[in-house]
């Protein structure tokens, strides 16, 4: 008697440890990098052929970052990049990468003399033509973001879509 009066003691004690371990481990396995996002805005626009169309690259919930390797997909049979401009989240960059292509645009640059920056903002401002009618993705094809100390973060990431209408 005396023995399963420890048992159940025990299993007790065994239980208590399994749910307060259930309860820390998505606190302890949780990482802010992991929550970092990247999203094209607007997500969808309609625009007529010869319409320019300004879209933002936003970063969501950074967390100490301060570079970062991208590359944009696009279909250059329907849209033309006409533009690309640095927005306002990082400041003080020295580009170490530009590569523009049709079809796709490829931007690294690290922020120099500055300290990580965290939330949100406008990472990129992209100006695209609609050149012919049709549908196109503007979508994120490759992401490397970097925190100050140098750390490598994948950011969770979503893309745009843009309809172009012939002219009437």
């Amino acid at each position: 008697m005396k023995r399963l009066y420890w048992y159940r003691k025990l299993m007790a004690l065994v239980g208590v440890l399994v749910v307060f371990l259930l309860i820390s481990l998505p606190a302890v396995g949780v990482n802010a990098q992991e929550l970092t996002e990247l999203r094209i805005r607007p997500e969808t626009t309609n625009a007529t052929v010869g319409e320019d169309i300004v879209l933002t690259v936003d970063v969501l919930r950074g967390v100490n970052l301060s570079g970062y390797d991208l590359t944009i997909s696009y279909d250059p049979a329907v849209l033309e990049l006409v533009s690309w401009a640095h927005g306002s989240y990082l400041s003080s960059l020295a580009m170490m990468k530009t590569d523009l292509q049709p079809g796709s645009i490829r931007l690294a640059a690290v922020q120099v003399g500055k300290p990580g920056v965290s939330g949100d903002g406008t990472l990129l401002v992209l100006t695209f033509r609609a050149a012919h009618a049709g549908f196109s993705n503007v979508g994120i094809a490759a992401v490397d973001l970097a925190t100050a100390e140098g750390t490598r973060v994948i950011p969770a990431t979503s893309d745009a879509a843009i309809t172009v209408n012939p002219p009437p």
